[in-house]
């Protein structure tokens, strides 16, 4: 983040959590780690790799709710 501040002028960033690796959890313990993340920075959006048929109903919710906070893709 300091490189894209210094070089590009960013001031905020897409966190982003790839492919297979982030729905393998429970919908509580995504949620702690992804507060954890997103108070690294100023995040505007969260970025998350996933399939379809790795996403639980409560998953889902809980993406929902942080959508309110920040933009979920």
């Amino acid at each position: 983040m300091e490189f894209a501040r210094e070089r590009y002028g960013a001031k905020e960033f897409i966190l982003y959590l790839q492919s297979y690796t982030a729905t393998f959890t429970s919908s509580l313990r995504l949620k702690s780690l992804l507060m954890e993340l997103l108070a690294l920075g100023p995040f505007r959006m969260l970025s998350l790799g996933t399939r379809p048929d790795c996403l639980s109903a409560a998953m889902v919710d809980m993406l929902c709710e942080l959508n309110s906070r920040v933009d979920v893709s």
